[in-house]
């Protein structure tokens, strides 16, 4: 079987856990899919994007830029199904929300929140999801959701849908820790030890200016020696002092180490599809605070601390009990360690390529039908 693996929409380091997701799986079906042959569709600024080194895996860079989303889409459906008719594909799978509306063969679509509902936007950002979003619902033989959480959501959104949808878990990153030590430079002349690490965006989801505030609360009432280091672009207005460090967008090797040094990982969004950093914490041995909105929950199942993320009072709790209770860290760093248990990569692979063949024999039992009734 040929399978397609539409991956136009990616930008190296601009896409976080959409291309988290596509690094994991791809490599997870470079293991779990040796007997079927695989085309990746790149757009030109992920040319050289990294594929398995095996020979069942080939590249298609197309002629078109990921940076733009209204050309991307423009390509993706008009001249994409063309590319796949040609490479006879049997199955394509788009990995980020959208795939070609009109093809020749069967589809499947990674669904992995439905973020133009909750999340701030421009409005022809929000409409074209809106509409590329459910039309590939609606088109798709299959659709993959990341959480029971994004099922639901979608079933409701799209129930005409509802049928076709199969709840397939990400995993953690691996983050690989480079050999060289951590460049403290970035932390400031004296490292902050000891640390929590929060991810963070500009987006008002990620919430963390509640998370900073009810650190620096948690910090000044209960004389905590902790400072909070923060991964990512800030949100405007954000104060950044001795107590709260920001330190960028860094590369995975820095990422790891900045875990592996922490006390523990704060997430406070209000809105995840999935939520991958808690699965990297606990990889990495850290015990996990987050909040109770969309799927964390259910990731983190009973291995974290959960709090109301529109509660600045419950999370300088929650924050306080974390810095000071040395018994509930040990139990959710064992807890953790059990939870990771339901999440692999090459299980998410091998589920992925049962969706493939369920499909293909699907096609081919109508095709046998259709002989027949002539």
């Amino acid at each position: 079987m040929i399978i397609g693996l539409n991956l136009l929409y990616l930008l190296r380091g601009v896409n976080g856990g959409t291309e988290s997701y596509a690094r994991g799986l791809v490599d997870g079906l470079g293991r779990a899919g040796a007997k079927h042959e695989f085309v990746v569709y790149l757009n030109r600024s992920a040319a050289d994007w990294p594929l398995p080194d095996a020979g069942n895996f080939r590249r298609a860079v197309c002629a078109v830029d990921g940076a733009s989303r209204g050309v991307r889409y423009a390509y993706e459906q008009m001249v994409l199904p063309l590319r796949l008719r040609r490479d006879q594909v049997d199955v394509v799978h788009s990995l980020g929300y959208v795939g070609p509306l009109l093809v020749s063969c069967s589809s499947v679509v990674t669904i992995h929140d439905l973020n133009y509902k909750a999340c701030p936007m421009s409005a022809l950002r929000r409409s074209m999801l809106s509409f590329f979003v459910r039309q590939s619902a609606l088109r798709a033989d299959r659709i993959i959701a990341v959480s029971e959480f994004t099922r639901r959501e979608l079933a409701g959104g799209v129930p005409e849908a509802a049928e076709k949808i199969s709840v397939i878990y990400e995993a953690a990153s691996r983050r690989q820790i480079a050999p060289e030590p951590l460049d403290r430079d970035c932390l400031g002349p004296s490292p902050p030890v000891p640390y929590a690490v929060a991810f963070s965006s500009r987006s008002p989801h990620k919430n963390i200016l509640r998370l900073v505030d009810a650190f620096r609360r948690a910090r000044a009432r209960s004389c905590l020696p902790h400072r909070l280091v923060v991964i990512g672009r800030v949100p405007d207005g954000m104060i950044l002092d001795n107590e709260v460090i920001s330190v960028g967008f860094q590369p995975d090797e820095v990422v790891a180490r900045l875990l592996a040094g922490a006390e523990f990982l704060a997430f406070p969004s209000t809105y995840e599809g999935f939520g991958l950093p808690l699965l990297e914490a606990m990889e990495a041995g850290l015990p996990v605070l987050c909040s109770s909105a969309g799927s964390l929950p259910e990731i983190a199942a009973d291995a974290a601390l959960i709090f109301d993320p529109y509660s600045v009072d419950e999370m300088e709790v929650a924050i306080t009990r974390m810095a000071t209770d040395a018994k509930l860290v040990q139990d959710l760093r064992a807890r953790g360690r059990r939870n990771l248990e339901r999440f692999s990569w090459d299980k998410a692979a091998r589920e992925t390529v049962a969706v493939y063949e369920q499909l293909q024999g699907e096609r081919r039992r109508g095709r046998a039908k259709d002989v027949a009734d002539d």
